[in-house]
């Protein structure tokens, strides 16, 4: 049944299954309120229904396949060494609830690839609900933000994920597909409708001032222009024409870029990133430790997580410390340190899970970039699978990128976005070979 928006269709919607209905309903969850201590126990709980369903009901009465694919064998190495890095953990409660809550994530990937095989569930259908999803936190939080501090960290924008940073990440991401439902689409009124979301989206972002958030989204639009202009230029006649034409372009984006920083100086906004601009120009003249205080101390922080973090992964090459155990451990090497993350994915791999976890982990991202461009080189792609596949290359880079800052591997949204990059190019692949024969 059709949803209309005055003479045009702007959303189809179909009868689902209970099966699809708790997938939905677990990506939202993982959006909306996965952030709260309530709420992710809730999310948790639809997670385990979800798989349960699906391979009671589903697999054992219904006969639907549950299918296993290239990027299982990096988790399931990754599942090992996880398990192994438990014999250095000092504190076991911790670790085995990290480990809990890493192997639902694997559980939830495969079941997850096979709810979308099985059910062939479209890659705009996700895209649309994520969006959504983050639209409404953004909302809740810009509502709520005057009466309930709650939805405030220190007077950035938080909502009910509780975290400014990780509801950016969400902002971020959400730009990159509008990116791509917005250049596939013909239809004017949907058009605006998308182009609308993404301003808004853009300003949740600039709400939450986050330094990384705000940073990934010149970061996506200046990667996936390049993959674009490569693919372009590569089947283009006249070249030379070509260039002049991304040259102009690019201008134009910078101009644009250099017109945001202007504006974004003369708000609120700029005062994160000046602090960040001071502490590095302290760091270059060695005098960052007098001033660590009133300058920037976050980023002092973090750059001190990085380099106790490799003195502990040197003191535990194999296997760590254990997962989620660097909290426990970095007072042993920075007596006055809080005890939290090293707010970088590197480096919270290496000293939590040694170089055999750090290795089996980004394997994964390996084999999952490696099928992307094999997908990239099917004869006869469409130029909107084409798209969609820089889209996806785009958000991998876009990823590693960020994880210079966050820890991501315990994340369901992340998890999420793997599976979503994972399932569809093999998606792709199959209706290519179809569409050849």
């Amino acid at each position: 049944m059709p949803l209309k928006l005055t003479q045009n269709q702007l959303i189809k919607i179909k009868s689902i299954s209970v099966t699809e209905l708790l997938f939905y309903l677990y990506i939202f969850s993982i959006v909306s309120f996965s952030g709260m201590k309530v709420g992710n126990v809730v999310s948790k709980l639809i997670g385990l229904v979800l798989i349960f369903y699906f391979l009671v009901y589903d697999v054992l009465r219904k006969n639907k396949k549950v299918y296993f694919f290239d990027e299982c064998k990096p988790l399931f190495l990754f599942l090992i060494a996880g398990l192994l890095s438990g014999f250095g953990a000092k504190d076991q409660v911790i670790y085995l609830t990290r480990l809990t809550t890493v192997i639902q994530l694997g559980v939830f990937f495969v079941i997850g690839y096979s709810i979308v095989r099985n059910y062939d569930i479209e890659v705009e259908h996700l895209f649309y609900l994520i969006i959504f999803s983050t639209c409404f936190v953004f909302l809740q939080g810009i509502i709520f933000s005057s009466t309930a501090s709650a939805h405030l960290v220190d007077e950035r924008l938080a909502s009910a994920q509780g975290n400014a940073n990780t509801l950016a990440n969400f902002g971020a991401f959400s730009f990159l597909f509008l990116i791509y439902l917005f250049l596939q689409q013909k239809n004017k009124l949907q058009k605006f409708f998308i182009f609308s979301l993404l301003l808004f989206v853009v300003y949740g972002i600039l709400e939450t001032e986050s330094r990384k958030g705000m940073l990934l989204i010149p970061i996506i639009v200046f990667v996936y222009l390049f993959f674009q202009s490569v693919y372009h230029y590569s089947i283009t006649n006249n070249k030379k024409l070509y260039l002049i034409k991304i040259s102009m372009v690019l201008f134009g984006l910078l101009g644009l870029f250099g017109l945001g920083i202007y504006i974004i100086t003369q708000t609120q906004y700029f005062e994160r990133f000046q602090q960040l601009s001071m502490f590095l120009e302290l760091q270059s003249g060695g005098r960052s430790s007098a001033f660590k205080n009133i300058i920037d101390y976050s980023t002092y922080e973090r750059r001190q997580f990085i380099k106790y973090a490799i003195a502990m992964w040197k003191d535990h090459f194999w296997f760590g410390v254990g997962l989620d155990n660097f909290r426990n451990v970095i007072n042993e090497y920075w007596i006055s340190s809080r005890q939290t993350y090293s707010h970088n994915n590197y480096v919270e791999m290496l000293s939590t899970s040694g170089i055999v976890g750090t290795i089996t982990y980004y394997s994964l991202y390996f084999v999952i970039i490696l099928n992307l461009f094999k997908t990239l080189k099917l004869e006869n792609l469409s130029p909107k699978y084409r798209s969609l596949m820089h889209i996806f290359i785009t958000g991998m880079f876009s990823l590693m990128i960020a994880e210079l800052v966050i820890v991501s591997y315990y994340k369901k949204f992340f998890w999420l976005m793997f599976l979503i990059y994972s399932v569809y190019p093999n998606v792709i692949k199959e209706e290519t070979k179809v569409e050849m024969k």
